[in-house]
Order: structure tokens, then C-alpha cells, then sequence
């Protein structure tokens, strides 16, 4: 996910992913996995604050090898 810099600190990230929580509910999914780059700490945070947690699964950032990918998870009740 990828909010324009005008748009940050609105709330808009937060309604985005509001809202794939309540379409993953309604198909009955129990998780939501995503991948956030090791470098981008603002998102981590963002997303940690919505519920995600680290689940130690990492890989290579195709893009700079210096980099990981970082698998969060959050459960659905």
C-alpha cells in the first residue's frame, strides 16, 4: 500500500486498511499477511499499531539486496 506524502497523517491508510479487515471478515478469512520492506520503519510502526506482528519470516527485497522483506500477520476474530 502506497499513500501520496499529501495525503499521510489524514487517516487515510488507516480507513484503506479498515476497510480490507472488514472485506476479509465477510469472506470468512481468519489472518491478513503482508510484506513491508526492513528499512521502512514509519510503516512498521503504522502497522504494528494496527494489529500486525512480525512472524520472523523473512526473504531478500528483490530490489537491494542490503534490504529484507518482512512478513507481519494479523489475526481476524
Amino acid at each position: 500500500m502506497w499513500v501520496a506524502p499529501s495525503h499521510r497523517r489524514l487517516g487515510v491508510g488507516a480507513n484503506l486498511v479498515h476497510a480490507i479487515i472488514a472485506w476479509a471478515r465477510d469472506q470468512k478469512a481468519r489472518t491478513l499477511e503482508l510484506i513491508v520492506t526492513s528499512n521502512n520503519d514509519i510503516a512498521i510502526n503504522f502497522y504494528s499499531r494496527l494489529g500486525f506482528a512480525f512472524t520472523g519470516k523473512t526473504a531478500s527485497y528483490r530490489n537491494d539486496s542490503a534490504l529484507n522483506d518482512l512478513e507481519m500477520i494479523r489475526s481476524l476474530p
